[in-house]
């Protein structure tokens, strides 16, 4: 059995939020394992090996698994269509600026130590992943960009639940939600550890396993949420900013055009 759907990327937009998701459905199957990284890193294995992690999805209306790095990789679109043929493909793009300085943050920062702006010269990638409109161009020149549904890590943030509807009718299945459905949880949800090494600080940490779920447990990661961006603010230098503000605006504008989608939302245009 093969997948009927992919989720693509881009790297730090949500995507383990949008796994989570689609495991919830009952008429989904996504493998237990997220970035299953076959197209890109595990092509040699063959056919047979990537099917392998689609064997308990007998019953199942849409198939899939999500792999950020793909949209980056190359060889993938024809790797896909080959193996795959014509199938349904998710998006989430989220303001490069912001994905670049959170990736530096997540894989970057602590094993280097360097600056933001240091690290964008050492690792040009940094940046180049938030050139969207060339990786996405190389899949819609194979296959129907009417099979893409093109995603703002914005909107999930403003409004996951809302996301969430549009992603289910798009993969042709039911849009009901429980009061558990993992929709309901922040886009951060990582920053769960984020707020209990604060809470250590003041000894507190031991009641993070009481609090999770509670009303109290949303308003500490939303807060964590909100340090986090006021912390982005201040990091990155002004004049720095105009940088990165000219070095995106023609890849946003050609992109704007692309997913037919406003983008004066990130601030770049």
């Amino acid at each position: 059995m093969t997948p009927n759907f992919l989720g693509i990327g881009t790297q730090r937009a949500a995507t383990t939020w949008l796994h989570n998701c689609l495991a919830a459905h009952p008429d989904i199957y996504v493998p237990n394992e997220k970035e299953l990284n076959f197209f890109n890193r595990n092509y040699a294995e063959g056919l047979m090996y990537y099917e392998r992690y689609f064997d308990q999805a007998v019953g199942a209306s849409a198939i899939g698994e999500i792999t950020p790095m793909y949209l980056y990789c190359k060889p993938c679109p024809s790797r896909i269509h080959e193996c795959l043929g014509a199938l349904k493909m998710i998006v989430i793009l989220r303001n490069p600026i912001d994905r670049a300085f959170s990736a530096y943050e997540r894989f970057v920062k602590a094993e280097s130590g360097l600056t933001f702006e240091k690290a964008i010269k050492d690792k040009p990638g940094l940046l180049r992943m938030g050139l969207y409109d060339i990786y996405l161009r190389r899949y819609f020149s194979i296959f129907d960009s009417k099979d893409f549904l093109v995603l703002l890590y914005d909107d999930i943030v403003r409004d996951g639940m809302q996301v969430m509807k549009q992603v289910y009718g798009f993969l042709g299945v039911g849009c009901e939600f429980s009061r558990s459905h993992p929709v309901n949880t922040p886009v951060n949800s990582a920053l769960a550890a984020s707020y209990s090494r604060y809470l250590e600080k003041f000894g507190l940490h031991r009641i993070v396993p009481y609090i999770k779920g509670t009303p109290l447990d949303r308003v500490l990661r939303r807060l964590m949420v909100s340090k986090g961006k006021a912390l982005k603010v201040r990091e990155i230098d002004p004049e720095l900013k105009v940088y990165l503000n000219a070095y995106f605006r023609g890849s946003v504008a050609v992109l704007q055009e692309l997913i037919d989608r406003d983008l004066s939302c990130w601030g770049i245009l």
